[in-house]
């Protein structure tokens, strides 16, 4: 008993040693252990997308994009823009979106009627990879 014990625990040592080295070699040969990560679109916008937003009588605007189970993510990066151009001076807020904090609602006090905004979304991946930036201009026509 006491042999065959040792045994198999030889052998399954053996066998996990085996896989550790055969599983880069085979993710080398596959194409990349990211392969599955790579060239991924950004996610699809849902809301707001158009110029026309109507937040009359509404305390919030509500961001919705949709999610995928494909892969596991991390966290979703969200960006909201004043004006069309994504850039640093017109950044107005930036935020680390997980499952939990999905949509993303922002009080309407904060956006001024008859103006563009821009938001941008970006999934990370649980290897830190991220996708494609997906982004929407939208205005808000009436508060």
């Amino acid at each position: 008993m006491n042999k065959l014990y040792y045994r198999i625990i030889g052998v399954s040592v053996f066998m996990f040693t085996l896989v550790a080295f055969i599983h880069p070699a085979l993710q080398a040969f596959m194409g990349g252990g990211d392969s599955l990560y790579a060239n991924r679109p950004g996610p699809m916008l849902l809301y707001p997308t158009t110029d026309d937003i109507d937040l009359g009588g509404k305390d919030s605007v509500e961001f919705k994009w949709e999610r995928t189970d494909s892969v596991i993510t991390l966290y979703y990066d969200f960006r909201l823009y004043k004006g069309r151009q994504a850039t640093a001076d017109n950044l107005i807020l930036q935020k680390k979106v997980y499952e939990s904090d999905y949509p993303v609602s922002l009080p309407s006090s904060t956006l001024e009627e008859n103006q563009v905004y821009t938001w941008v979304v970006r999934q990370v991946f649980n290897n830190g990879m991220k996708s494609d930036k997906s982004y929407s201009p939208f205005m808000i026509k009436k508060k």
